[in-house]
């Protein structure tokens, strides 16, 4: 089944700045961005219908495929449908609708949008050095 990340929605309340293998969320962005990774390299998530909504229990590659979306570079996913979602895993406080980022990467607050144009040679995605903030 293929999904718009747009149509998918977040289980829990916040996600780690980082997945296991320590690469920062933002920084795979940047990679599929400037073409040095494939979105494909991104495992498929799993989602549940909860109501009328689809939720994953994968919330930090969905976080990672509605940037990707918002900057043009993702239109579709493919996703694997399970039965539910783990109770453990429902913290969601607003309908999942967006996402703390926890750590030390990013703060709380919402990104700032920095614009390119089409012919830039900048990543679309990057930290400030002032204050490590995502932009």
């Amino acid at each position: 089944m293929r999904l718009r990340p747009s149509e998918i929605f977040y289980s829990q309340d916040s996600i780690c700045s980082s997945f296991s293998n320590s690469e920062g969320i933002g920084i795979l962005v940047n990679k599929i961005c400037n073409g040095s990774e494939s979105i494909h390299s991104i495992p498929t998530i799993s989602v549940a219908k909860v109501g009328s909504k689809w939720y994953t229990t994968d919330n930090r590659r969905l976080w990672v495929f509605k940037t990707l979306e918002e900057r043009g570079k993702c239109s579709y996913i493919d996703v694997k449908e399970i039965p539910s979602i783990p109770d453990d895993k429902m913290t969601t406080k607003n309908g999942g609708v967006s996402v703390k980022i926890r750590g030390n990467e990013y703060s709380n607050r919402p990104p700032r949008r920095r614009r390119y144009s089409d012919d830039s040679d900048y990543d679309c995605f990057g930290y400030d050095s002032d204050d490590n903030d995502l932009w």
